[in-house]
């Protein structure tokens, strides 16, 4: 016997098929790509433009990382409160920053995951003239 679709998201124990992502995990089917990014916010194509461009900038706030790649990619947090981000199928571990921007180790390992994922500063720009 099935237990009902609802029941099963309050007993973590009794697994089934209709239960939802865990909270905060962005699945492949929600995933936009390069193909969608005119529906990226502003605040979206802001982000990625500041990784794209150099020389490094050095004021990108985490919280806006952590909000484009939710947009963008499959984002899961670990148990030690660590992001693992799976884009373009490239996956990379992100320790939340203790300061308000990221390092320039994390703008660069964002910028190989976007570009390996197709985006481009051209592409989110011209977008965002639209």
């Amino acid at each position: 016997m099935q237990p009902r679709p609802g029941l099963s998201r309050l007993c973590s124990a009794v697994p089934s098929d209709h239960d939802a992502p865990p909270r905060g995990v962005t699945t492949e089917a929600d995933s936009p790509t390069l193909k969608h990014a005119d529906h990226l916010s502003g605040h979206h194509r802001e982000t990625i433009s500041q990784i794209l461009q150099h020389p490094v900038s050095h004021n990108i706030e985490w919280r806006a990382v952590v909000s484009l790649l939710q947009a963008v990619a499959q984002v899961e947090e670990t148990h030690n409160g660590k992001l693992l981000v799976t884009l373009g199928g490239e996956t990379e571990t992100f320790e939340p920053s203790n300061h308000k921007g990221i390092n320039t180790q994390q703008v660069v390992d964002l910028r190989r995951m976007l570009r390996g994922a197709g985006f481009d500063d051209a592409e989110v720009t011209s977008s965002r003239a639209r």
